[in-house]
């Protein structure tokens, strides 16, 4: 995947460096999520976790892509398809984990060693959101074959 057609969050990746960085998806895009904030997760958000080691002088990286149990179907649709588009900006070599919030892989809660905090909220949906309101209504119907209706005030 060139440089030209990959999100632009995807480009503080540092190519042939260790590193870990973690996205959180908000309005269908990836937010890098400050370090300070690492191992903190909303219920209500999905999350992108990269994380690139060196071991025997090769790289080996994993791509996990973390959904709360509150998250949107936008937000756990969005972060699944980033991840595909993450893994491909990195030609492919990743593995690909997907984490759901208290099932999480022993090779994702590794990453966090001071262990992981759930958090009540996350970001607003990126759908458009319509409320329902049902308004009661007295209708007259007067006709067999041809009926008319009118809405009594």
């Amino acid at each position: 995947m060139s440089d030209l057609s990959v999100d632009p969050a995807f480009k503080i990746v540092p190519k042939g460096a260790e590193c870990f960085l973690i996205w959180r998806i908000e309005n269908f895009s990836p937010v890098a999520v400050p370090r300070d904030k690492y191992g903190s997760f909303y219920d209500g958000d999905a999350y992108l976790v990269l994380s690139v080691k060196r071991s025997a002088g090769a790289f080996s990286m994993c791509v996990h892509y973390w959904i709360g149990e509150k998250a949107t179907q936008d937000e756990s649709g969005t972060v699944a398809i980033k991840a595909i588009e993450l893994d491909d900006y990195l030609g492919g070599t990743p593995v690909q984990y997907r984490e759901v919030q208290g099932y999480e892989s022993k090779v994702f809660l590794n990453h966090f060693k001071g262990g992981i905090n759930y958090m009540a909220g996350g970001a607003a949906s990126g759908f458009t959101h319509v409320e329902n309101t049902i308004k009661p209504r007295l209708m007259h119907v007067k006709g067999k074959s041809c009926p008319r209706i009118k809405e009594v005030s």
